[in-house]
């Protein structure tokens, strides 16, 4: 095991796992849900102005089919198993069957929008088309399409863009030059993120928890290392470890924004194992490179 007991990341993830009430407060979702959209209710019953003409049933009225670039005679033109007009009402394009379709756009591991208020508008689309009504024949689909949606946005939520890891590299690549990145490594892994005291994890509930030290720890621990240049023969292991930094501190800024976006911090929290999988697999790769390489270590001796 890496030398230090009080080591943050597996104290407080194994904390995290134990947490009963994950306060995620889907109500918003499911008032919005059910709450009446003034822009599309019928204007007939004020005997003003008809009802405009949707030939496909998708919620985008004919007229509007064009603008988008949709098939007004199909109503998922893009066969993604959401309605053009559902897909259009969340900001997303009713043309492109690619995850990344919305304006959410998520570009360096992160969603730039609110994922609550993007699963309220789906939800929204589909009660106002009547996909969630239980005697929909189309209910269970579009269940599935939400979660299969809320899934593909879970495995993408941390990572970071590889065009964003430009590691410069010593050109020397001598035991020497190994060594003393070594020791600017573990410098910084001692600084800001290992830890002797224990993190206080007295708090039960999940909104109530203070996660910003650690926030602040990740990435400052990402910054500093992604400054360092390391040998030939460990850019590998470099990369490796900007990768997991980065995304322990998106993690950590998501649940530290839990109560501005219950979504995205659940679906964040849902990454918790595969975040100390990954951990554990790059101890132990460096672990083995400093003894292949015979370098001397305060931290790494697996």
């Amino acid at each position: 095991m890496i030398a230090g007991t009080g080591l943050i990341v597996f104290s407080l993830f194994f904390g995290i796992q134990k947490i009963n009430g994950l306060g995620a407060n889907i109500n918003q979702i499911l008032n919005q849900a059910n709450s009446p959209n003034p822009q599309t209710e019928n204007n007939n019953s004020a005997g003003n102005v008809p009802a405009k003409s949707d030939i496909d049933k998708d919620g985008l009225p004919d007229d509007e089919e064009a603008v988008y670039g949709t098939d007004p005679l199909k109503s998922d033109t893009d066969g993604d198993g959401f309605l053009d007009g559902e897909e259009a009402a969340a900001g997303c394009s009713p043309i492109s069957a690619s995850p990344k379709d919305c304006d959410l756009k998520l570009d360096s591991g992160q969603a730039n929008i609110n994922l609550t208020d993007y699963f309220s508008s789906l939800i929204l689309g589909g009660v106002l088309s009547n996909d969630l009504n239980e005697t929909n024949p189309k209910f269970n689909e579009y269940i599935t399409n939400l979660q299969n949606e809320a899934l593909n946005i879970q495995r993408t939520l941390l990572s970071i863009d590889e065009a964003e890891l430009k590691i410069e590299t010593n050109e020397d690549n001598s035991k020497k030059s190994s060594q003393e990145y070594l020791n600017s490594f573990e410098n910084i892994l001692k600084n800001h993120f290992l830890k002797q005291s224990e993190p206080n994890l007295g708090e039960t509930d999940f909104a109530g928890f203070d996660y910003s030290p650690y926030l602040e720890d990740a990435k400052t621990t990402y910054e500093e290392l992604a400054n360092l240049k390391p040998t030939q023969s460990w850019s590998e292991l470099h990369e490796k470890s900007l990768k997991f930094f980065f995304e322990l501190k998106t993690y950590f800024s998501n649940l530290d924004n839990q109560k501005g976006d219950p979504l995205k911090a659940l679906l964040t929290l849902k990454n918790t194992d595969r975040l100390l999988d990954d951990y554990e697999n790059l101890i132990k790769e460096i672990s083995g490179k400093v003894k292949n390489e015979n370098l001397k270590t305060g931290i790494f001796n697996l």
